[in-house]
This record gives C-alpha cells, structure tokens and sequence, in this order.
C-alpha cells in the first residue's frame, strides 16, 4: 500500500482500536512517517482491534451459556 492508503486504513480502523483499549498516539503526525514504519503501526492497531473484537465475541458467547 503506498502512504496515502495506508493513512486512510489507520484512520478507519482508529475508532475500534480505541474502542478496544489501544493506546492511541494524541498527536500522531503520519507526514514524516515511512511506509513501513505506517505499514507497521497499521498492521498494529488492526490485530488490536481484531483481538478486541474476539475477547468481545467470546464474553458474550459465555454470557449466553
């Protein structure tokens, strides 16, 4: 992904992982950033928010039982 999406996807996947208890950075500034390094903090916050997502889905699967 060149920096451009990658920001996009940052962005997009920002509310969840903060909504997951990720420690987002207050004033990230993605302009100086490489694309690895953004590839890197993108891939980061996703699995955050994905295994926010699944602690989530297994609270509630035990709360049903």
């Amino acid at each position: 992904m060149n920096k451009e999406t990658l920001i996009k996807q940052i962005n997009k996947v920002k509310p969840e992982a903060i909504k997951q208890g990720y420690d987002y950075p207050t004033n990230a500034d993605f302009t100086t950033a490489t694309t690895e390094e953004l590839q890197a903090f993108f891939n980061e916050i996703q699995q955050y928010a994905i295994e926010g997502i699944i602690r989530e889905m297994e609270r509630e699967a035990e709360a049903r039982q």
